[in-house]
């Protein structure tokens, strides 16, 4: 069983297939693929002695009147908790096996969200075993866990430094070299921790990436620095790293938090802002807009918020965005910079979008529309197939919204964190705060939808639009503050030349002579 029909078909045709095809034991007993070969199918073997069926969850109906003795369930956090009026995916497919004294059931998956993980659920009922090894010091069995996994810090600098990572065994102290590693997993061992699990027959086992032969302590560490400061990355590196489920801590941000934190600004651009992009969310009778600088890691600085008002219908707000997104602002180096790219929603007077930007696309100016796309990346592949023959960007609302909350609920300055000018009131950050996620099932899938707790909601479109046009644009940070350091001293030289020939010019005499002197 597989979450999808479309994901049962992908491992048949790129791991079962070529595994079959290349292992010599298995080659002669499954007939190749024939158009007129029902035996053998993208979906269904046959061979001598048995069969194999591959089902999606998604399609309740392929498991009825089909009895098994094996089934096996991949991703059991992905498949559908309820198959319409089926019932649970997983519980239907247990059903296919009734018929058999000697019935084996296998869930196999990584965790997702806590409070709807089917796989911890299903892991909690059994003996619940985890793989001690031995210390290759002192001999302790132990089961590895990642708080005893340390590193150095550079004493200059205090960098994390993920090349010096070790185990360090809680009994001894010893620090375990890699070789250490993998010759004590080898010598372990799984142990019940369970000893009266609510399901006796249920055998339940946990593991996690420090077990894997083919990864090392650096990359893990490296994987984690990577994203603890970024909620949306960390909860990947808990659920696919460590194999446990993710705990939200918080679905909605604080406006006051916000606001307190607001910051001056030396310029209209601080130091380590190197890029700007504009969002535009289109209203009823006003545009509104916000222009972001963005520095290495997505650090982000709320540079300009600007609400122009008039009937979208009519010509002369558009003249007025137009004169807006040609402004140039201040950078802290005495540079002036404009934006460079700018994603303005066409959900809303379709037709008048279209029409604005097809003509500035070459300033970076693009259409982009939102969709329901959760677990998708923000930005979609253009698409030109629309009346006006503009590139439409397609984004997904719901990868939008968490990365934007994970952000505000950052507390340092460094990767991804927000910061704001003393200019912005309470509105705008009432705006930003105006939605909060809402964890529901529905056709049986736990999934996060945003509900608004207040009207006005603009800077939240506003910045999820700012944030698409640097994803498209996609700049190289390091090459762009390289080019604005030679811009600066190019500036500066030209400066110093200017002064030198006025001083010049100053100290000049007037050569003697009866025309001069007179």
């Amino acid at each position: 069983i597989f979450p999808s029909d479309r994901l049962g078909e992908k491992w048949s045709k790129d791991r079962f297939a070529p595994m079959v095809r290349d292992t010599h034991a298995l080659k002669n007993k499954v007939a190749e693929i024939k158009s007129r070969d029902s035996s053998n199918t993208i979906l269904h073997k046959t061979f001598k002695g048995g069969n194999l069926t591959i089902v999606g969850a998604n399609n309740p109906g392929q498991m009825a009147s089909m009895p098994k003795r094996i089934v096996l369930a991949d991703e059991a956090d992905r498949i559908t908790q309820n198959s319409g009026k089926e019932g649970n995916a997983l519980d239907l497919g247990a059903k296919r096996t009734s018929n058999f004294w000697n019935k084996k059931l296998v869930f196999v998956s990584t965790p997702t969200l806590k409070e709807f993980s089917q796989i911890e659920t299903l892991y909690t009922q059994g003996d619940q075993r985890r793989y001690f090894v031995p210390c290759p010091a002192c001999g302790k069995m132990q089961e590895l866990k990642w708080a005893q996994v340390k590193w150095q810090r550079d004493p200059e600098t205090d960098k994390h430094l993920p090349a010096t990572a070790y185990y360090e065994c809680p009994e001894c102290e010893h620090h375990w070299t890699e070789a250490e590693r993998i010759t004590s997993i080898r010598l372990g061992e799984w142990r019940a921790t369970e000893k009266n699990p609510i399901d006796p027959r249920a055998a339940s086992f946990y593991i996690w990436e420090i077990y894997s032969p083919w990864s090392s302590l650096e990359r893990i560490v490296s994987e984690f620095l990577k994203a603890k400061n970024m909620p949306e990355k960390l909860q990947v590196w808990v659920n696919t790293c460590l194999g446990e489920s993710w705990e939200e801590e918080g679905t909605k941000a604080d406006d006051l938090s916000l606001y307190n934190r607001r910051e001056v600004y030396p310029a209209d651009i601080p130091a380590n802002g190197l890029v700007l992009t504009c969002g535009v969310d289109i209203q009823l009778d006003w545009i509104v807009g916000e222009v972001v600088a963005w520095g290495d890691g997505e650090e982000s600085w709320n540079v300009d918020y600007f609400i122009l008002h008039g009937d979208p219908e009519k010509p002369q707000i558009w003249t007025d965005l137009d004169h807006q997104l040609q402004k140039v602002y201040q950078h802290e180096n005495g540079l002036a910079l404009a934006i460079k790219a700018t994603c303005i929603d066409s959900g809303y007077k379709t037709d008048h979008v279209y029409k604005f930007v097809r003509p500035r696309e070459w300033r970076g100016i693009y259409a982009v529309k939102g969709y329901e796309y959760p677990g998708k990346p923000l930005v979609g592949k253009p698409s030109k197939s629309n009346k006006a023959g503009v590139k439409l960007f397609s984004l997904s609302t719901d990868s939008g919204k968490e990365m934007l909350m994970s952000r505000m609920h950052m507390e340092e300055p460094g990767p991804g964190y927000m910061h704001f000018p003393t200019a912005r009131d309470n509105d705008y950050f009432r705006g930003l705060t105006a939605e909060k996620a809402v964890t529901e099932i529905r056709r049986g899938v736990p999934r996060r939808y945003w509900r608004k707790i207040r009207e006005r909601n603009e800077p939240v479109d506003c910045r999820i639009y700012a944030t698409a046009a640097l994803h498209i644009l996609n700049p190289n940070y390091k090459a762009v503050a390289a080019s604005l350091d030679r811009a600066v001293k190019a500036s500066q030289l030209e400066d110093r030349q200017v002064e030198k020939h006025r001083t010049a010019t100053k100290k000049r005499r007037k050569k003697p002579g009866w025309v001069n002197g007179y």
